[in-house]
């Protein structure tokens, strides 16, 4: 039994008020995936981007790459 199957069977039972806030959410999540062409990978693709003090030097602790893991 393939996805659209079940899903049909699960839903057929379902009143139509029901049926109408799972078709909005189904239709919500295709809007929301398919705006912008971008996929859940990489959320922040194409914001913009601000730098406060770009060239001022940064502490060596304040450095994440620098420090060894705990453990």
């Amino acid at each position: 039994m393939d996805i659209a199957h079940q899903i049909a069977l699960r839903l057929g039972s379902l009143p139509a008020e029901k049926l109408q806030e799972v078709l909005d959410f189904v239709e919500f999540l295709r809007e929301r995936t398919n705006a912008d062409g971008s996929d859940d990978a990489q959320p922040f693709r194409g914001m913009p981007v601000s730098y406060v003090d770009p060239m001022e030097p940064v502490a060596a602790e304040d450095w994440e790459a620098g420090r060894v893991a705990d453990g």
